[in-house]
C-alpha cells in the first residue's frame, strides 16, 4: 500500500519526532527486491519504544501498515522499516 502525500508528511514528522531520517526505497531480508519506506536511526531500542508512542499519540490512520516493522542494521545506523508500506501515491 502507499501513503498519500498528507500520510507521508505525517510519517515525516514522526521520523523528526524519533531523530531519524526517511528513507525511500528500502528493499530489506526477504522483500525480494520489492521497495518500501524505512526510517534510519541511530539507536534501535529507543527509536523503536519512541516509534510506538508517536503512532499511538498521534493516531495516525496509517497506524496499521506501521505494525509489520523490521529493522536492519547499516553498520553505524539501524533501519526500522516497513514491508507494507511501498511508499507514496503519485501525484497527477
Amino acid at each position: 500500500m502507499k501513503l498519500t502525500q498528507n500520510q507521508f508528511i505525517q510519517f515525516q514528522q514522526i521520523a523528526d519526532e524519533i531523530e531519524g531520517d526517511v528513507y525511500e526505497n528500502y528493499s530489506g531480508r526477504g522483500m525480494f527486491g520489492r521497495k518500501c519506506l524505512g526510517i534510519t536511526v541511530d539507536n534501535d531500542c529507543r527509536s523503536l519504544f519512541s516509534l510506538g508512542r508517536e503512532v499511538e499519540i498521534r493516531q495516525v490512520e496509517f497506524g496499521d501498515m506501521m505494525n509489520n516493522v523490521v529493522v536492519d542494521s547499516l553498520g553505524r545506523r539501524y533501519i526500522i522499516y516497513f514491508p507494507s508500506i511501498e511508499g507514496v501515491e503519485d501525484i497527477d
